[in-house]
């Protein structure tokens, strides 16, 4: 068997560790790849429950239904995509590689959620601007959009739930042991909702 030239022979513990090092990093890499690829795609199934956020809208919209008292059926939902993997994965997905890809996805989630929110309450605000104009000058035109509901509009309701269901969604953050209170895209959204904290029933107490 032919032998390796001497200088070749001497220089072998470098080249082995610099085909280690390059060999780690191959490895490093593949792996941060397909963190990114699960994250995207687990972010991706969260986001489609997001459509449903377009229904509350409806819900309230001259149906004369009572104020909401609970958070919206989609929010204790919204996560599952990701909780469902992690609890499937326990054996290579430990509590901390979770909580750190929690974190990322809630991110992504979060802004989508705000925008879709800010986005219909933009539009719903828009359509209350425009019916009281074209009841301008009609003495009941706050009573033709308020119900038997203790005395609220439907935007009051629409208000109340989205404000429901922010509030529910910072729970669900903590059962991923995410602060909602430091994390800075649910701070953001909840500025959004913090003006209809003050929201009232018919007999004037807060609903919340």
């Amino acid at each position: 068997m032919p032998k390796l030239p001497e200088n070749v022979q001497q220089d072998l513990p470098v080249l082995r560790e610099s085909m280690d090092a390059i060999l780690h990093e191959l490895e490093s890499s593949t792996a941060t790849d397909i963190q990114h690829r699960i994250i995207n795609v687990i972010s991706r199934r969260c986001i489609e429950t997001l459509k449903l956020v377009s229904r509350i809208t409806n819900q309230y919209r001259h149906t004369n239904r009572q104020p909401p008292t609970e958070p919206s059926n989609f929010i204790p939902k919204l996560f599952k995509p990701f909780t469902a993997f992690v609890e499937q994965n326990t054996a290579w997905i430990d509590e901390e590689k979770a909580v750190a890809w929690g974190y990322l996805i809630a991110d992504t989630v979060i802004t989508r959620y705000t925008t879709a929110i800010t986005d219909q309450l933009t539009s719903l605000r828009k359509i209350e601007d425009s019916l009281k104009r074209l009841k301008k000058g009609k003495k009941n035109s706050k009573a033709a959009n308020s119900g038997p509901s203790g005395g609220m509009t439907d935007e009051d309701k629409i208000q109340l739930q989205i404000l429901l269901d922010v509030r529910q969604l910072g729970l669900e953050l903590a059962v991923m042991k995410i602060d909602s209170e430091n994390f800075k895209p649910y701070k953001k959204l909840y500025e959004v909702v913090k003006p209809f904290e003050q929201l009232k029933s018919r007999d004037g107490n807060t609903l919340l």
